[in-house]
Formats: C-alpha cells, sequence, structure tokens
C-alpha cells in the first residue's frame, strides 16, 4: 500500500462510525463540562494527515469535529442542547489489517482542551 493510500485510509478512519466512540471520549473533558455528546461528526482531509509506517504512527491537523452536547442539566427542563464545531489537531497509532490492504487505529488523541464557547 502506498503512503497516499494509507493517509486516506486513516482519514476516512477517523471519519467512521467506528471511532465515533473514541472521538465521544475525546470530548469528554470539555470546558464547562457537559451531561453528554451526541451527533458527532468529523472531517478531515487526507492532505491534513502525516504518517510514519515504520512506527506506525500518524498525526493530523484541521480536523473539524462537530457534535451537539447537553449543557445546564441533564433533565429537559434544565439542560439544553448545543451544537459545537470545533477544529483540532492530533495524533495515534495504526496497524495494518485485511492482508496490509486496510488499516485499523490502534490509539487516537487531540492536542487541544475543548473550550466550547471560546471563539476561535
Amino acid at each position: 500500500m502506498h503512503i497516499d493510500e494509507i493517509r486516506e485510509k486513516v482519514a476516512d478512519k477517523l471519519s467512521s462510525a467506528e471511532e465515533m466512540m473514541s472521538w465521544i471520549d475525546l470530548l469528554q473533558d470539555t470546558s464547562p463540562g457537559h451531561y453528554g455528546i451526541e451527533d458527532v461528526d468529523v472531517d478531515v482531509s487526507a492532505k491534513d494527515i502525516w504518517v510514519d509506517v515504520p512506527k506506525r504512527e500518524f498525526s493530523f491537523k484541521n480536523a473539524s469535529i462537530s457534535f451537539s452536547a447537553r449543557l445546564g442539566a441533564s433533565s429537559d427542563e434544565h439542560g439544553y442542547d448545543d451544537n459545537f464545531t470545533k477544529t483540532v489537531t492530533g495524533q495515534g497509532k495504526f496497524d495494518f489489517s485485511d492482508g496490509s490492504k486496510d488499516v485499523t487505529l490502534m490509539e487516537l488523541s487531540i492536542n487541544e482542551n475543548i473550550e466550547l464557547y471560546e471563539e476561535e
């Protein structure tokens, strides 16, 4: 598999439904805190991904994460949902799968502390 194919596959995996739980876990420590995250959508271009094939590591920039956070309280009466879009950078590890025709993300982290009401 060529490096551009690996970058494209990592980009696809970062945006895939199978990685949504990883993104939700990364969004647990927002400021202010929240009572739940829903409707996560991630968009990152393969051109913004760098891979180190021998180390099976990747890094990315300009990943756009859109999500809904439950704020104020968990109840419908006292809480409310608000939508956010944040741009993040990060890194992770991958491994080859399916006879080296695909990749599986093994680790994922972001560099930013997510401030929900901070202007970007």
